[in-house]
Protein backbone atom coordinates (compact mmCIF):
# COMPACT_ATOMS: atom_id res chain seq x y z
CA UNK A 1 0.00 0.00 0.00
CA UNK A 2 2.93 2.57 0.53
CA UNK A 3 3.61 2.06 -3.23
CA UNK A 4 -0.01 4.13 -3.64
CA UNK A 5 -0.46 6.24 -0.95
CA UNK A 6 1.03 8.65 1.63
CA UNK A 7 3.00 6.41 4.56
CA UNK A 8 3.06 7.79 7.88
CA UNK A 9 7.17 6.67 9.31
CA UNK A 10 6.59 5.56 12.52
CA UNK A 11 10.20 4.38 13.99
CA UNK A 12 11.79 0.65 13.54
CA UNK A 13 10.60 -2.34 14.20
CA UNK A 14 13.02 -5.36 15.91
CA UNK A 15 11.69 -8.94 15.08
CA UNK A 16 13.01 -11.45 18.14
CA UNK A 17 12.33 -14.41 15.55
CA UNK A 18 14.14 -15.19 12.10
CA UNK A 19 11.62 -13.82 9.33
CA UNK A 20 11.73 -12.85 5.61
CA UNK A 21 12.13 -9.56 4.36
CA UNK A 22 10.52 -9.00 0.73
CA UNK A 23 11.74 -5.16 -1.15
CA UNK A 24 10.22 -4.30 -4.47
CA UNK A 25 11.35 -1.59 -6.11
CA UNK A 26 8.46 1.15 -8.38
CA UNK A 27 9.98 0.88 -11.23
CA UNK A 28 10.39 -2.88 -11.72
CA UNK A 29 6.56 -3.64 -10.64
CA UNK A 30 5.71 -1.25 -13.07
CA UNK A 31 7.53 -2.75 -15.87
CA UNK A 32 6.46 -5.82 -15.39
CA UNK A 33 2.85 -4.50 -15.09
CA UNK A 34 3.05 -2.59 -18.17
CA UNK A 35 3.46 -5.34 -20.64
CA UNK A 36 0.37 -7.27 -19.22
CA UNK A 37 -2.96 -5.01 -20.13
CA UNK A 38 -5.62 -6.78 -17.75
CA UNK A 39 -2.82 -6.97 -14.86
CA UNK A 40 -2.39 -2.89 -15.25
CA UNK A 41 -5.83 -2.90 -15.29
CA UNK A 42 -6.17 -4.44 -11.62
CA UNK A 43 -3.33 -2.38 -10.32
CA UNK A 44 -4.75 1.05 -11.39
CA UNK A 45 -8.13 -0.04 -9.49
CA UNK A 46 -6.67 -1.33 -6.73
CA UNK A 47 -4.19 1.42 -6.26
CA UNK A 48 -7.24 4.10 -6.95
CA UNK A 49 -9.10 2.17 -4.53
CA UNK A 50 -6.57 2.72 -1.57
CA UNK A 51 -6.47 6.17 -2.29
CA UNK A 52 -9.86 6.41 -1.96
CA UNK A 53 -10.84 4.46 0.91
CA UNK A 54 -7.62 6.26 3.15
CA UNK A 55 -9.48 9.38 1.88
CA UNK A 56 -12.72 8.20 2.82
CA UNK A 57 -12.35 6.04 6.23
CA UNK A 58 -10.77 8.72 7.76
CA UNK A 59 -7.29 7.39 8.53
CA UNK A 60 -3.41 7.64 7.53
CA UNK A 61 -1.66 4.82 7.01
CA UNK A 62 1.71 4.03 9.10
CA UNK A 63 3.89 1.31 10.30
CA UNK A 64 1.37 0.91 13.02
CA UNK A 65 -2.15 1.34 12.32
CA UNK A 66 -3.83 1.00 8.23
CA UNK A 67 -7.22 3.26 8.26
CA UNK A 68 -8.72 0.21 6.27
CA UNK A 69 -8.46 -3.50 5.78
CA UNK A 70 -7.38 -5.44 2.13
CA UNK A 71 -10.93 -7.11 2.14
CA UNK A 72 -12.38 -4.02 1.79
CA UNK A 73 -10.28 -2.11 -0.81
CA UNK A 74 -11.37 -5.36 -2.58
CA UNK A 75 -14.82 -4.94 -2.35
CA UNK A 76 -14.55 -1.54 -2.94
CA UNK A 77 -13.13 -1.94 -6.91
CA UNK A 78 -14.95 -2.37 -9.64
CA UNK A 79 -16.97 -5.24 -9.97
CA UNK A 80 -14.48 -6.89 -13.44
CA UNK A 81 -11.52 -6.24 -11.79
CA UNK A 82 -12.68 -8.26 -8.50
CA UNK A 83 -14.27 -10.77 -10.94
CA UNK A 84 -11.13 -11.43 -13.07
CA UNK A 85 -9.00 -11.53 -9.26
CA UNK A 86 -11.09 -14.25 -7.77
CA UNK A 87 -10.98 -16.30 -11.16
CA UNK A 88 -7.82 -17.21 -10.43
CA UNK A 89 -8.29 -18.59 -6.97
CA UNK A 90 -11.39 -19.94 -8.49
CA UNK A 91 -9.51 -22.24 -11.00
CA UNK A 92 -7.06 -23.15 -8.48
CA UNK A 93 -10.50 -24.52 -5.76
CA UNK A 94 -11.65 -26.67 -9.24
CA UNK A 95 -7.97 -28.09 -10.00
CA UNK A 96 -7.75 -29.08 -6.36
CA UNK A 97 -10.86 -30.86 -6.39
CA UNK A 98 -10.36 -32.49 -9.31
CA UNK A 99 -7.75 -35.68 -7.81
CA UNK A 100 -10.30 -36.51 -5.21
CA UNK A 101 -13.23 -36.65 -7.52
CA UNK A 102 -11.19 -39.04 -9.78
CA UNK A 103 -10.45 -40.86 -6.64
CA UNK A 104 -13.77 -40.99 -5.39
CA UNK A 105 -12.49 -40.02 -1.96
CA UNK A 106 -14.45 -36.74 -1.91
CA UNK A 107 -17.49 -35.59 -3.64
CA UNK A 108 -16.71 -32.46 -6.18
CA UNK A 109 -18.74 -29.66 -5.27
CA UNK A 110 -20.67 -27.84 -8.15
CA UNK A 111 -18.42 -24.54 -8.44
CA UNK A 112 -21.35 -22.83 -10.40
CA UNK A 113 -23.25 -21.40 -7.66
CA UNK A 114 -20.28 -20.44 -6.06
CA UNK A 115 -18.76 -18.23 -9.49
CA UNK A 116 -22.17 -16.66 -9.67
CA UNK A 117 -21.71 -15.30 -6.00
CA UNK A 118 -18.63 -13.75 -7.48
CA UNK A 119 -20.07 -12.51 -10.70
CA UNK A 120 -22.81 -10.80 -8.34
CA UNK A 121 -20.08 -8.96 -5.84
CA UNK A 122 -21.31 -11.08 -2.92
CA UNK A 123 -17.90 -12.52 -2.29
CA UNK A 124 -14.73 -12.58 -3.47
CA UNK A 125 -12.23 -15.68 -3.58
CA UNK A 126 -8.45 -15.17 -2.75
CA UNK A 127 -5.74 -17.33 -2.04
CA UNK A 128 -4.06 -16.32 1.44
CA UNK A 129 -0.33 -16.37 2.51
CA UNK A 130 -0.50 -20.32 2.85
CA UNK A 131 -1.61 -20.99 -0.70
CA UNK A 132 -5.21 -21.61 0.63
CA UNK A 133 -8.62 -20.64 -1.28
CA UNK A 134 -10.33 -18.40 0.79
CA UNK A 135 -14.13 -16.74 0.27
CA UNK A 136 -13.96 -13.65 1.40
CA UNK A 137 -17.59 -11.99 2.69
CA UNK A 138 -17.76 -8.15 4.11
CA UNK A 139 -20.41 -7.19 6.39
CA UNK A 140 -21.47 -4.39 8.09
CA UNK A 141 -23.65 -3.81 11.72
CA UNK A 142 -24.95 -1.34 13.58
CA UNK A 143 -25.47 -0.94 17.48
CA UNK A 144 -27.82 1.90 17.75
CA UNK A 145 -28.19 2.55 21.43
CA UNK A 146 -30.70 4.51 23.19
CA UNK A 147 -30.05 6.68 26.30
CA UNK A 148 -31.10 4.53 28.43
CA UNK A 149 -28.53 1.96 27.58
CA UNK A 150 -31.15 -0.67 25.32
CA UNK A 151 -29.90 -1.56 22.09
CA UNK A 152 -31.84 -1.95 18.40
CA UNK A 153 -31.79 -5.52 17.28
CA UNK A 154 -33.76 -7.69 14.83
CA UNK A 155 -35.56 -10.22 16.24
CA UNK A 156 -37.00 -11.87 13.08
CA UNK A 157 -38.43 -12.04 10.08
CA UNK A 158 -42.11 -12.88 8.17
CA UNK A 159 -41.45 -13.27 4.61
CA UNK A 160 -44.26 -14.69 1.68
CA UNK A 161 -45.83 -15.56 5.28
CA UNK A 162 -43.15 -17.32 6.58
CA UNK A 163 -41.89 -16.66 9.83
CA UNK A 164 -38.42 -16.81 10.70
CA UNK A 165 -36.44 -16.18 13.78
CA UNK A 166 -32.62 -14.68 15.01
CA UNK A 167 -31.47 -11.98 17.29
CA UNK A 168 -28.73 -10.14 15.30
CA UNK A 169 -28.17 -6.17 14.79
CA UNK A 170 -29.16 -4.65 11.72
CA UNK A 171 -26.76 -5.28 8.80
CA UNK A 172 -26.21 -5.46 5.49
CA UNK A 173 -23.56 -6.91 3.34
CA UNK A 174 -21.10 -4.28 1.47
CA UNK A 175 -21.90 -4.17 -1.99
CA UNK A 176 -19.86 -3.84 -4.79
CA UNK A 177 -17.29 -0.35 -5.03
CA UNK A 178 -19.12 0.48 -1.51
CA UNK A 179 -16.72 1.04 1.41
CA UNK A 180 -17.86 -0.03 4.87
CA UNK A 181 -19.25 3.81 5.12
CA UNK A 182 -21.09 3.59 2.11
CA UNK A 183 -22.42 0.44 3.36
CA UNK A 184 -23.46 1.75 6.99
CA UNK A 185 -25.37 4.97 5.29
CA UNK A 186 -27.29 2.71 3.32
CA UNK A 187 -28.62 1.08 5.86
CA UNK A 188 -29.44 4.22 7.73
CA UNK A 189 -31.09 5.65 4.56
CA UNK A 190 -33.17 2.08 4.95
CA UNK A 191 -33.73 2.23 8.28
CA UNK A 192 -35.18 5.95 8.79
CA UNK A 193 -36.13 6.17 5.62
CA UNK A 194 -39.76 7.94 6.88
CA UNK A 195 -37.39 11.21 7.23
CA UNK A 196 -37.48 14.12 5.17
CA UNK A 197 -34.36 14.50 3.25
CA UNK A 198 -32.81 17.06 5.26
CA UNK A 199 -33.54 15.81 8.40
CA UNK A 200 -32.14 12.06 7.48
CA UNK A 201 -29.15 14.09 6.18
CA UNK A 202 -28.51 15.18 9.61
CA UNK A 203 -29.01 12.13 11.41
CA UNK A 204 -26.48 10.45 8.97
CA UNK A 205 -23.65 13.19 9.41
CA UNK A 206 -24.78 12.85 13.09
CA UNK A 207 -24.51 9.23 13.56
CA UNK A 208 -21.40 8.52 11.31
CA UNK A 209 -19.53 11.41 12.74
CA UNK A 210 -19.94 9.79 16.81
CA UNK A 211 -19.77 6.25 15.50
CA UNK A 212 -17.28 3.75 16.83
CA UNK A 213 -16.04 1.26 14.35
CA UNK A 214 -14.95 -2.07 15.86
CA UNK A 215 -13.80 -4.15 12.59
CA UNK A 216 -13.81 -8.03 13.71
CA UNK A 217 -12.77 -11.43 11.65
CA UNK A 218 -14.00 -14.71 11.91
CA UNK A 219 -13.15 -17.76 9.60
CA UNK A 220 -15.03 -21.18 9.34
CA UNK A 221 -16.04 -23.47 6.22
CA UNK A 222 -19.13 -22.22 4.48
CA UNK A 223 -22.20 -24.65 5.22
CA UNK A 224 -23.16 -23.91 1.51
CA UNK A 225 -19.56 -24.24 -0.50
CA UNK A 226 -17.63 -26.56 2.00
CA UNK A 227 -15.06 -23.92 1.66
CA UNK A 228 -12.85 -21.41 3.79
CA UNK A 229 -14.60 -18.60 4.21
CA UNK A 230 -13.59 -15.19 6.02
CA UNK A 231 -16.13 -12.70 7.06
CA UNK A 232 -14.95 -9.52 7.98
CA UNK A 233 -17.14 -7.75 10.25
CA UNK A 234 -18.02 -4.28 10.63
CA UNK A 235 -19.16 -2.91 13.63
CA UNK A 236 -20.48 0.32 13.74
CA UNK A 237 -21.85 1.64 17.37
CA UNK A 238 -23.83 4.56 17.67
CA UNK A 239 -26.02 6.92 20.23
CA UNK A 240 -29.52 7.75 18.85
CA UNK A 241 -32.40 9.63 20.38
CA UNK A 242 -36.26 8.23 20.66
CA UNK A 243 -37.45 11.59 18.47
CA UNK A 244 -35.99 9.11 15.25
CA UNK A 245 -38.09 6.79 15.51
CA UNK A 246 -41.33 8.51 15.87
CA UNK A 247 -44.25 7.91 12.87
CA UNK A 248 -41.96 5.52 11.27
CA UNK A 249 -44.50 3.36 9.74
CA UNK A 250 -43.60 0.89 12.22
CA UNK A 251 -46.34 -0.78 14.09
CA UNK A 252 -45.68 -1.97 18.06
CA UNK A 253 -46.10 -5.31 18.73
CA UNK A 254 -48.00 -6.02 22.19
CA UNK A 255 -46.32 -7.15 24.71
CA UNK A 256 -46.03 -10.19 25.89
CA UNK A 257 -48.22 -12.13 28.36
CA UNK A 258 -44.91 -14.15 30.28
CA UNK A 259 -44.88 -13.69 34.50
CA UNK A 260 -41.06 -14.73 34.26
CA UNK A 261 -39.64 -12.32 37.02
CA UNK A 262 -36.14 -11.30 37.25
CA UNK A 263 -35.76 -7.77 37.78
CA UNK A 264 -35.60 -4.92 35.40
CA UNK A 265 -32.55 -6.74 33.15
CA UNK A 266 -34.62 -10.24 34.14
CA UNK A 267 -30.87 -11.61 33.75
CA UNK A 268 -30.66 -14.51 35.85
CA UNK A 269 -27.87 -16.35 33.56
CA UNK A 270 -25.66 -13.53 34.88
CA UNK A 271 -25.42 -15.43 38.14
CA UNK A 272 -25.38 -18.98 36.68
CA UNK A 273 -28.63 -19.55 36.87
CA UNK A 274 -31.00 -20.77 33.49
CA UNK A 275 -31.70 -18.23 31.05
CA UNK A 276 -35.84 -19.21 31.88
CA UNK A 277 -35.73 -16.34 33.98
CA UNK A 278 -35.28 -13.53 31.35
CA UNK A 279 -37.92 -11.22 31.44
CA UNK A 280 -39.21 -10.88 27.65
CA UNK A 281 -42.35 -8.61 28.45
CA UNK A 282 -40.16 -5.31 29.55
CA UNK A 283 -38.91 -5.08 25.72
CA UNK A 284 -40.11 -3.06 23.40
CA UNK A 285 -40.89 -5.04 20.07
CA UNK A 286 -42.52 -3.12 16.82
CA UNK A 287 -42.82 -4.59 12.80
CA UNK A 288 -41.80 -2.50 9.95
CA UNK A 289 -42.32 -3.22 6.40
CA UNK A 290 -39.98 -1.74 4.00
CA UNK A 291 -41.84 0.15 0.85
CA UNK A 292 -39.66 -1.55 -1.53
CA UNK A 293 -40.26 -4.89 -0.26
CA UNK A 294 -44.14 -4.78 0.90
CA UNK A 295 -44.06 -8.74 1.04
CA UNK A 296 -41.22 -8.75 4.14
CA UNK A 297 -41.74 -7.26 7.35
CA UNK A 298 -39.22 -7.11 9.88
CA UNK A 299 -39.67 -7.40 13.57
CA UNK A 300 -37.12 -5.25 15.96
CA UNK A 301 -36.88 -5.01 19.42
CA UNK A 302 -35.27 -2.66 22.11
CA UNK A 303 -33.24 -5.03 24.27
CA UNK A 304 -30.78 -4.90 27.07
CA UNK A 305 -26.94 -5.69 25.66
CA UNK A 306 -26.70 -8.39 28.56
CA UNK A 307 -29.88 -10.11 26.59
CA UNK A 308 -28.60 -10.23 23.00
CA UNK A 309 -25.75 -12.92 23.63
CA UNK A 310 -28.19 -15.19 25.44
CA UNK A 311 -31.32 -15.02 22.75
CA UNK A 312 -29.06 -15.20 19.96
CA UNK A 313 -27.77 -18.33 21.39
CA UNK A 314 -28.75 -21.77 21.40
CA UNK A 315 -29.88 -22.07 25.07
CA UNK A 316 -32.40 -18.66 24.43
CA UNK A 317 -33.78 -20.37 20.88
CA UNK A 318 -36.64 -21.66 22.04
CA UNK A 319 -37.84 -18.38 24.31
CA UNK A 320 -36.69 -16.61 21.34
CA UNK A 321 -38.94 -18.37 18.90
CA UNK A 322 -42.18 -18.76 21.55
CA UNK A 323 -41.67 -14.46 21.52
CA UNK A 324 -41.35 -13.91 17.75
CA UNK A 325 -44.29 -16.61 17.32
CA UNK A 326 -46.28 -14.72 19.54
CA UNK A 327 -47.11 -11.94 16.96
CA UNK A 328 -48.03 -14.10 14.24
CA UNK A 329 -51.30 -12.40 14.17
CA UNK A 330 -50.51 -8.91 14.22
CA UNK A 331 -47.66 -9.68 11.81
CA UNK A 332 -50.76 -11.04 9.33
CA UNK A 333 -53.32 -8.72 9.98
CA UNK A 334 -49.90 -6.02 9.40
CA UNK A 335 -49.22 -7.89 5.86
CA UNK A 336 -53.21 -7.79 4.85
CA UNK A 337 -53.42 -4.32 5.36
CA UNK A 338 -50.19 -3.25 3.53
CA UNK A 339 -51.59 -5.50 0.26
CA UNK A 340 -55.53 -3.86 0.54
CA UNK A 341 -53.51 -0.69 0.85
CA UNK A 342 -51.30 -0.80 -2.21
CA UNK A 343 -54.34 -2.90 -3.75
CA UNK A 344 -56.25 0.51 -3.33
CA UNK A 345 -53.81 2.54 -4.29
CA UNK A 346 -53.60 0.32 -7.31
CA UNK A 347 -57.09 0.18 -8.24
CA UNK A 348 -57.53 4.03 -7.84
CA UNK A 349 -54.50 4.56 -10.66
CA UNK A 350 -56.13 2.28 -13.12
CA UNK A 351 -59.51 4.08 -12.34
CA UNK A 352 -57.58 7.51 -12.84
CA UNK A 353 -55.63 6.14 -16.22
CA UNK A 354 -58.92 5.11 -17.61
CA UNK A 355 -60.68 8.04 -17.15
CA UNK A 356 -57.84 10.11 -18.45
CA UNK A 357 -58.55 7.51 -21.48
CA UNK A 358 -61.81 8.21 -21.88
CA UNK A 359 -61.89 11.70 -22.08
CA UNK A 360 -59.41 11.40 -24.91
CA UNK A 361 -62.16 9.61 -26.99
CA UNK A 362 -64.02 11.73 -29.39
CA UNK A 363 -67.84 11.27 -28.56
CA UNK A 364 -70.16 9.37 -30.68
CA UNK A 365 -72.81 11.83 -31.06
CA UNK A 366 -76.26 10.79 -32.56
CA UNK A 367 -76.11 7.38 -30.77
CA UNK A 368 -79.54 6.68 -29.66
CA UNK A 369 -77.89 3.88 -27.11
CA UNK A 370 -75.05 5.42 -25.91
CA UNK A 371 -76.05 8.55 -25.39
CA UNK A 372 -73.44 10.33 -26.82
CA UNK A 373 -70.93 8.17 -24.71
CA UNK A 374 -68.43 5.82 -26.14
CA UNK A 375 -68.27 3.01 -24.25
Amino acid sequence: MALHTDWEYCGWMESVTVCDVVTVAPSGLMRVISGRKELLRIYRHYAEAIIVATEREHGMLSDLHMAVDHESIITSMPLKSRVALSQAALRALDKKQQPWGILGMQPRRDLKELDQEVSNGKCDIMLNEEGRVLRSVSLCVVRLMREDGRILAEIGEMHDGKLSMGCKLPGTKVRSQELPHDAIRRLIKRQFGHLEAQELNRLEETLIGQATRVVNFEEKVSANYGINSRYTRNEFQMQIGPEFFAEDGSKALPRSSSKSSGGRLGLGRKLGQSGDSLNIDQYEAFAKIAPEEPDRVSIMAWLDPEAMPFLASGSGEAKLRDWVYSFRHELNDLVEGTANSAGAVARQESLSLFGRRMSRKPSCKGSPKTDGVMV
